[in-house]
This record gives C-alpha cells, sequence and structure tokens, in this order.
C-alpha cells in the first residue's frame, strides 16, 4: 500500500474523526523530521486523499492545513502589530465560515455571528448565507496571525463564542478552532465535544 492509501486507510477508516487533529498534533515532531521531498509527497498524499471524491470537506481541509502550517518552515517572521479594525474584513469571512459550519440552521448561524461579531465590539454587521471558499478562509487566516498578542486572544474568544453559542461542539467546529488558533500561533487547549 503505497504512502496515499496508508493516508486514505488512516482518514477513512481506522481513526476515530474527533482524534485525527490531536493525533497528528503529537506527530508534528516527527514530520518535522522529514526531508523537504517527504513532506511534499505526504502534502501530496493528504491532497489526493481529499480530491478522490472531488469534494473537499471542512476536516480534509483543516488536517491539510494544519499539516503545512505546523511542518512546513515559515516564509519569512511576522509582526503582530496590527489591530483587528485594521483585519475587520478577514476577521468576518473566518467568522462567518465559523458560523455557518457550526450551525445548519441559518438563522441559529446569523445569531452565532451576530454574537461573535457584538463580542468585538462590532454591532449590525451581516452575515452571509454563503460561505467564503477556502481559499478566502486560508487567505484571512494568513493575514490574521499580524494581529497583535490582544486582538488574537480576543478573536478567539469571539470564535470559541461562536461555536459554543447552541450549547454543544461538534468535531468539526473544534477541528477548525484548532486550526484558527494554530494560524494565529496561540496555544489554545482543545474545546470539549459534545
Amino acid at each position: 500500500m503505497g504512502l496515499v492509501g496508508q493516508v486514505r486507510h488512516l482518514m477513512d477508516k481506522t481513526l476515530a474523526v474527533h482524534l485525527r487533529l490531536p493525533l497528528l498534533e503529537l506527530a508534528i515532531p516527527a514530520l518535522k523530521s522529514l526531508s523537504e521531498s517527504q513532506i511534499e509527497q505526504l502534502l501530496d498524499a493528504l491532497s489526493d486523499v481529499a480530491d478522490s471524491d472531488n469534494q473537499l470537506s471542512l476536516s480534509e481541509w483543516c488536517v491539510i492545513n494544519l499539516v503545512e502550517k505546523l511542518v512546513l518552515p515559515p516564509l519569512g517572521s511576522v509582526r503582530g502589530n496590527r489591530s483587528l479594525e485594521q483585519h475587520k474584513a478577514q476577521a468576518l469571512i473566518v467568522l462567518n465560515v465559523l458560523a455557518k459550519c457550526s450551525h445548519k440552521d441559518a438563522h441559529e448561524a446569523s445569531q452565532s455571528f451576530e454574537a461573535s461579531t457584538t463580542e468585538l465590539g462590532w454591532k449590525g454587521v451581516i452575515y452571509r448565507h454563503e460561505m467564503a471558499d477556502f481559499s478566502e478562509l486560508k487567505a484571512s487566516l494568513g493575514l490574521l496571525v499580524q494581529l497583535k498578542p490582544q486582538g488574537k486572544e480576543r478573536f478567539l474568544r469571539a470564535c470559541k463564542l461562536s461555536i459554543e453559542s447552541d450549547g454543544k461542539i461538534e468535531t468539526k467546529e473544534a477541528e477548525l478552532y484548532r486550526v484558527i488558533a494554530s494560524f494565529l500561533e496561540v496555544p489554545a487547549p482543545p474545546l470539549a465535544l459534545n
């Protein structure tokens, strides 16, 4: 069984969904010791598995982006000197995606979005019913890393509030939260699943 087959087997059958990212995070030190070509092979295998059904799921996106963020060397240093107001558009994209993936009901998603934006002091912001694509989400997270430390913490609190607004935490919400915290380079304990 080749690398793609092994990755597919782990992703589909062997590993409980809620354990994927915690196990992946435990494997990061070993993955960092791989050569550049081995890392590329791993990322290609993850992409091949994700592309096998011609539809990238949020869970697959989270796995691929967590590996990229934690294993690939940074392209340069980033200054954390920007305010949430300076990256409001990017923060709203992420909060919109989070509300959308956290709630199947559009009204509940809208309420979740409103709670998180109100937490940040942004009143009257309109929830978008269509979800941003994954490239837009990744680009937004890539810019939010520039936030000042206090802004990162406030933003993560707003994300957590959005997730917890319905009183339950599902695996996909917890995974996205872990990826958001990883992109922001803020250590955050995993959310307890219901």
